[in-house]
């Protein structure tokens, strides 16, 4: 069963905003001077829609939690099924850019990358 905390909501609308600001500038990165760096970007912003959508669905269903004074099941919930639902679409697609990231990463001595460090 899902607790309240103090300040939740403000920290799941911050990390919300966060994350769109990433999927923005994300979808502007140059990425013509790589090998296969459509498909990469591509895969990038993927993740991070899926994670804002995630994220928008956890807001919406914190709010609505928050007003029922913290009662109810979260699995009963469409928007907390559905951010979960993204957020297994964006660990998919980090999967994917990870996977992609990694020849890059070795070609230039730059940081590998797994999906939980993106």
């Amino acid at each position: 069963m899902a607790q309240c905390a103090a300040g939740a909501l403000a920290t799941i609308r911050e990390i919300t905003r966060q994350r769109e600001d990433q999927w923005e500038r994300a979808r502007e990165l140059p990425v013509d001077a790589l090998a296969g760096g459509v498909e990469l970007r591509d895969a990038l912003t993927e993740a991070l829609r899926a994670s804002y959508e995630a994220d928008v669905g956890f807001q919406s269903w914190a709010r609505r939690h928050l007003d029922l004074g913290c009662q109810g099941d979260p699995d009963a919930d469409p928007d907390y099924q559905w951010a979960l639902d993204r957020s297994g679409a964006a660990e998919a697609a980090k999967d994917r850019f990870a996977a992609l990231w990694q020849p890059i990463a070795d070609a230039y001595g730059l940081p590998r990358r797994t999906a939980s460090s993106i």
